[in-house]
């Protein structure tokens, strides 16, 4: 493991060794990250070691409260991540000052709570299965193999990513062994599950973590695509970044490109669809795997996800109201017959597209 100069952990440096020695590497490398930061910032504007500014609780409070500030003044990407391990790693070291960082935590609140309405816009559930339909319509449409299976990837990536509470990272490492659906010996019940491996939040919820998965359609699609493959196959083939490239042209082909949508947006999104259908906190933190309720406050954003569609200009919602009935077609398995999702005409006005979407999208068995 790699060390760290003068980190206060008593007389014996390997103390903080082994207090980080119940995390996963990524996550001690990170902590590191960020004390190194830290340690240069205080030799840098105090000219005093990390060790001389812990060993003064109150203290260190109000200077990692500056150090917070000047961080988020320079505006460098990644900084927020490096400070706040800063601030956690520096709690690992001592764990007297649990507590204790009130001001320092504070700014750090403030800054995440502008940076997430900046960088997470939750995918609002038309325009998620607008994109759905888009995917498999590119996959009808391609005349190569390849380009077919990735755009039929793709469009399981983002049916399973939202009504699964998914996030990018556990999406990508899906396999056909994580999934357990309907009918197979392994669930034998008439909903799905799916299993998730090394999340982060492990620590609190275990190495393996399962999902409910209760779209008879989507099962329905992923039974397809499993079908004749080895346990070990992935649901993505590609790289992450091949898969935000394809989620962005898909974006812009709806006219939506100025939304900033991200594939992170498929867990915020579902987290407000389902907050939206009057499901109650409790079993929304379940559901997502959130630590604690307060985590939710992030992403249940009912009010943005309205404002995103009343801001779409007309010229966009007409576009998009046109094409909705013909790309909603492709999102129903052939063989899954969803009662409140009947068929469309060309074109439909926004509400009915609207309702017909939150209808699929809360289908059970």
């Amino acid at each position: 493991m790699s060390r760290v100069k003068n980190v206060p952990v008593g007389s014996h440096g390997s103390a903080l060794q082994f207090r980080l020695s119940r995390f996963s590497s990524a996550y001690r490398s990170r902590l590191l990250a960020g004390l190194r930061d830290l340690q240069n910032f205080c030799e840098e504007h105090w000219e005093i070691s990390l060790k001389q500014l812990l060993n003064h609780p109150k203290r260190a409070d109000t200077l990692l409260g500056k150090y917070v500030m000047h961080r988020h003044e320079e505006k460098r990407k990644g900084s927020f991540s490096i400070v706040k391990h800063a601030l956690l790693g520096c709690q690992h070291t001592l764990p007297k000052l649990r507590s204790r960082l009130t001001t320092a935590w504070a700014n750090l609140k403030v800054w995440e709570e502008q940076r997430v309405s900046r960088l997470r816009p939750p995918l609002p559930v038309a325009i998620w299965l607008f994109m759905v339909g888009l995917a498999r319509a590119h996959s009808i449409d391609s005349k190569e193999v390849s380009q077919k299976s990735e755009w039929n990837q793709v469009a399981l990536l983002l049916e399973v990513g939202l009504l699964c509470l998914l996030r990018p990272g556990e999406l990508f490492r899906l396999t056909v062994a994580d999934m357990s659906l309907p009918g197979c010996f392994s669930l034998s019940q008439s909903q799905g599950a799916i299993c998730i491996k090394a999340p982060k939040n492990r620590r609190q919820f275990g190495e393996q973590q399962h999902v409910p998965l209760n779209n008879p359609s989507t099962s329905a699609r992923l039974q397809d695509w499993i079908k004749g493959k080895a346990p070990e196959a992935p649901l993505w083939e590609g790289k992450p970044a091949r898969f935000s490239k394809l989620f962005k042209q898909l974006s812009s082909e709806l006219g939506l490109g100025s939304c900033r949508f991200t594939p992170g947006s498929l867990r915020p999104g579902g987290a407000t669809l389902l907050f939206g259908q009057n499901t109650p906190i409790n079993v929304l933190r379940f559901l997502g795997r959130w630590t604690a309720e307060k985590s939710l406050e992030h992403y249940i954003q009912q009010a943005m996800a309205t404002q995103i569609l009343n801001q779409l200009s007309t010229e966009t919602t007409t576009r998009l109201c046109k094409l909705g009935p013909r790309l909603l077609s492709f999102v129903l398995h052939p063989n899954c017959r969803i009662e409140q999702c009947r068929k469309l005409k060309i074109p439909s006005e926004a509400g009915v597209l609207t309702e017909w979407c939150i209808n699929y999208a809360m289908s059970k068995r």
